[in-house]
This record gives structure tokens, sequence and C-alpha cells, in this order.
């Protein structure tokens, strides 16, 4: 349990800062000087900016908040960018959540095999400790995913002519945020799925 809560650790630093929670991409052809160039658009979206990049006869790129994009043009082109981030902002506060809840699960179980927390307080109140602190860092990571899929997964925001989804660090966080759901809970789990088959 605990070297999975280490790996969330780092997976979670690299949700916070990844482009690769939406993604949206589109191409279309356009008369040059040598003949027709194919213009391809890749957007990428992360938690509170979005990054378009346009490669064809030149290569551009430019990157926007999400909470300033309608003002920064990108409605222009049909982009609805208020869904996206509301969900960002919500998955952020999710993530962080779950982060300080490892945080503290990691140094009080160092501290506790260096001997210290043995006295006072921390002491008696150990078994609540790390029993809130699982419960706040899976659950949170959990809920803050799922609640990002729903609020932006079944709703288009960039429109024709783009093809566009939950993207590579979506897929990622729910895989492994329910592996450790999984890894934490093991012992309960086993005893609910027993319990079902002896009802059967």
């Amino acid at each position: 349990s605990y070297g999975m809560a280490f790996f969330m650790f780092i997976v979670l630093i690299v949700g916070l800062n990844s482009m690769s929670w939406y993604s949206a991409n589109a191409e279309h052809e356009e008369d040059g000087f040598f003949g027709p160039i194919t213009i391809s658009m890749d957007v990428g979206v992360g938690l509170s900016e979005m990054e378009m990049k346009v490669s064809g006869f030149m290569d551009l790129g430019m990157v926007a908040p999400l909470d300033e994009c309608d003002e920064a043009g990108m409605s222009e082109d049909g982009i609805s960018c208020s869904a996206l981030s509301t969900a960002g902002t919500i998955n952020s506060i999710f993530i962080i959540l779950s982060l300080v809840s490892i945080i503290v699960l990691l140094i009080f179980s160092t501290g506790r095999g260096f001997g210290g927390f043995s006295t006072g307080v921390l002491d008696e109140k150990s078994g609540l400790i790390e029993k809130m602190s699982w419960l706040i860092a899976v659950a949170s990571i959990n809920l803050g995913t799922l609640l990002y899929g729903m609020i932006v997964g079944f709703q288009s925001h960039f429109g024709e002519p783009y093809e566009e989804g939950l993207g590579g660090m979506w897929w990622m966080m729910f895989l492994f945020s329910l592996l450790f759901a999984a890894i934490v809970y093991n012992e309960r789990i086993q005893a609910l799925i027993s319990s079902v088959k002896n009802r059967n």
C-alpha cells in the first residue's frame, strides 16, 4: 500500500502538470504555391491551460489559460472552455487533497519506523489518522478523475472538424486510481466478494 502511495504521489505530480487530460485534433487542406498543403491542428488540454499546435506550411503554437481562452480569441473557432476550466479546477483540488494525504501517510509511517510519534496524542490517534488519510488519498483521486470525465466527456468543446475525447493522462489516472483503491482496500474487497459468494 505504501509503495503504491509513493507511486501515486509521482503520478499525481505529473498529472498536475500534464497537458493531455483532454485532446482534440483536426486536419484540412489549403491551396499552397506548389499544390495542396495539409494543415494539422493538435490541442492538448491540461487542468488550467490549453495548448494548440498548428503544423503544415509553418509550425505555430500557443498556450492559453482555460479561464481566459475565450478572451484569447479561441471562441471565434467555436471552442468552449468553460466546462474544461471547471473540470480542471475541481480535479486539481481533489489531486491536491490526495497529495497532502499521501504526504501525511508517508511522513507518519516513516516517523513511526524511526521511533517517532510513539507517545502522546499522535500515538493514541495513529489508527484514526492512518484510516482517514488512506480514505482521503484514495477517494479524492478516484472522485476527481470520475468528475472530470463526467463533466467533459459527454459534450463537444471544439466542434467540427475536430475529433476530440479524454486524453491519455485521464485514462492513465483512471486506471491507476482504481488500482490504488484495489491495493489499499484489498482485504475489504475480498471479504465483500466472499460474502456475496456465500449468499449465492
